[in-house]
């Protein structure tokens, strides 16, 4: 399971249910409409005792918070807390969610007194990505080649920037595997061998929602954010939409990381082809 917490939103899957339903709401759905669009959405997580519960409380917590009636989603939820339906899914967790979902219900009861409205831009629950996060990105040509979120830039719209180290560039093993290593000592001027002299690389920005979708091409294998102010941008670029992202995925001239390598880093993101064993 991937909770972090027990509150309704303080998991991955309730995330992904408020996301999804502020897409919809913001771009103009009726509430009702939204509702059953998410239903039909996460119909495979509401086979499961546990993962129903979090479906439908996060849902419940999205139409009240927007005004709409949610007396039937309490009645299902209410059921699912007086049968104990999430106690394996959550474990040890489950009497702090269970406390968490009875004093939900108790809201639910009364209409939200100031209903919020639609926005045009609306920050997700969910990141994609933090700051300082190395990714394993599998380009257009199969090949999985390093990439590092530089910032995230939190207000609407989420935007992450990024940087592409360029793996081409003459390094000895043990840098290579200091560099692929989150956990080893780095300095910025040995992170420079891959970025370019003068703690001054080429940033460039995505936005989230076109991020989203590709999201399975990205693994992240650990965090080493930058020390800044050390570290500033050199050049900004700006993706209009992902072809842009993976156009300057392939001008950063990287080799593909090897078979060792990615053993390295715990593997490539799923479904990737394996490279080749030159790596190239």
């Amino acid at each position: 399971m991937s909770a972090d917490g027990t509150g309704i939103l303080a998991n991955d899957l309730a995330c992904d249910v408020h996301d999804d339903f502020f897409e919809l709401y913001d771009g103009g759905a009726d509430p009702t409409a939204a509702e059953a669009e998410i239903l039909t959405r996460f119909a495979g997580e509401i086979l499961s005792g546990g993962n129903r519960e979090v479906v439908l409380a996060a849902l419940a917590e999205c139409l009240w918070s927007v005004g709409h009636p949610v007396e039937e989603l309490r009645t299902r939820l209410a059921t699912l807390v007086a049968a104990d339906a999430g106690a394996e899914h959550w474990g040890d967790l489950y009497p702090a969610r269970k406390r968490v979902l009875v004093r939900f219900l108790a809201k639910l009861a009364a209409p939200k007194p100031a209903p919020v409205g639609r926005k045009k831009a609306r920050v997700p629950k969910k990141r994609l990505f933090e700051a300082g996060d190395y990714l394993a990105f599998v380009k257009r040509s199969g090949r999985v080649v390093p990439v590092i979120v530089w910032w995230v830039e939190a207000r609407p719209p989420l935007r992450y920037d990024f940087v592409f180290p360029n793996m081409s560039r003459p390094a000895g093993p043990d840098l290579v595997a200091r560099l692929l290593d989150t956990t080893a000592l780095l300095t910025d001027d040995e992170l420079g061998v891959f970025l370019g002299k003068g703690q001054r690389p080429k940033v460039v920005t995505l936005e989230h929602v076109a991020a989203r979708p590709y999201v399975g091409r990205f693994r992240r294998f650990g965090s080493r954010p930058f020390r800044f102010p050390a570290w500033q941008c050199g050049a900004c670029g700006y993706c209009a939409n992902f072809e842009g992202f993976e156009q300057y995925a392939d001008e950063g001239g990287s080799r593909g990381l090897t078979p060792d390598e990615l053993a390295a880093i715990g593997g490539p993101p799923p479904g990737t082809p394996a490279p080749p064993a030159t790596g190239g």
